[in-house]
């Protein structure tokens, strides 16, 4: 796995590049993988990753040479049908919403469309298009320059969102939505309207997404000791309200989530985090 963060100037619209190759056995419950409140996008080069999620509301059965992920509610797994190789792009809210050019409460949650379906012709050939460079640093060199044609049409003028996602995620998401409401200088209505357009879900939802994906984070990587440390550290009322969110969001305990079969195969949350770290 090699991380890639994006390009200064696309920054507010591509969080990051993630170049995975997986020679590993396959396993029988796949890849973990939690939402984080931004868009990924899989482009598959060698093989493939399927989802068959029974809680998509739209699932790809076959490999699909490159596919995107909405907002999701809860953890879901992909499976390899073999080796692979590809490249997981990280679109902000603010990407999407430009890279689509309509308003993201339009998109389902909990969906899987393959790329084609939402991008259209400047897709099709995107894969054949990536083997031709050698390494993974040229295929996301090219990448970008892709992402700067789509997007710099659109430019970035409207910050208010942006800078309030910059803020929520900053604080770990420990805040309410009447604070953020505050912040943005407006009505707790306006606010909620405002980030399903532009983001794709309403602020309590998202704000939701961050907490537990810290939390679920910070216990993969043996952080903190104690349970209660994890209760307050990500803003959650008690010990019982971050069980009930926990089996909700990833469908275990947090102990049993330590305890299950595959946790120690789940590695792409804390190599992604390692590596993220460093830049």
């Amino acid at each position: 796995m090699q991380f890639f963060p994006a390009a200064q100037d696309l920054q507010p619209f591509v969080k990051d590049f993630i170049a995975v190759s997986d020679r590993r056995p396959i396993g029988i419950a796949g890849e973990r993988f939690l939402p984080d409140g931004n868009f990924m996008l899989v482009i598959n080069l060698e093989n493939g990753y399927l989802t068959k999620n029974a809680e998509h509301s739209s699932s790809i059965q076959e490999v699909a040479k490159g596919y995107l992920h909405t907002h999701q509610q809860r953890a879901y797994y992909l499976h390899r049908n073999g080796d692979y190789r590809g490249i997981v792009v990280h679109f902000t809210p603010e990407g999407m919403y430009h890279l689509l050019h309509s308003s993201l409460s339009e998109l389902p949650l909990n969906a899987v469309f393959e790329v084609e379906t939402l991008f259209g012709k400047w897709s099709k050939n995107l894969v054949e298009q990536l083997l031709e460079y050698a390494s993974p640093a040229q295929q996301v060199a090219y990448l970008e320059q892709i992402f700067r044609k789509k997007l710099s049409i659109t430019g970035l003028n409207d910050k208010t969102i942006p800078n309030l996602i910059q803020w929520i995620n900053k604080l770990h998401g420990n805040i309410s939505v009447e604070e953020i409401a505050q912040k943005a200088h407006t009505s707790r209505k306006t606010l909620e309207r405002h980030f399903q357009q532009r983001v794709g879900l309403n602020p309590k939802q998202y704000l939701r997404t961050i907490r537990l994906r810290r939390a679920y984070t910070q216990l993969c990587m043996g952080q903190p000791n104690d349970i209660m440390d994890l209760v307050l550290d990500n803003g959650f009322y008690d010990q019982t309200h971050l069980i009930k969110e926990f089996k909700r969001f990833i469908g275990l305990t947090p102990t049993g989530l330590l305890k299950s079969p595959d946790f120690s195969t789940q590695s792409y949350h804390t190599l992604y985090r390692s590596l993220e770290s460093k830049f």
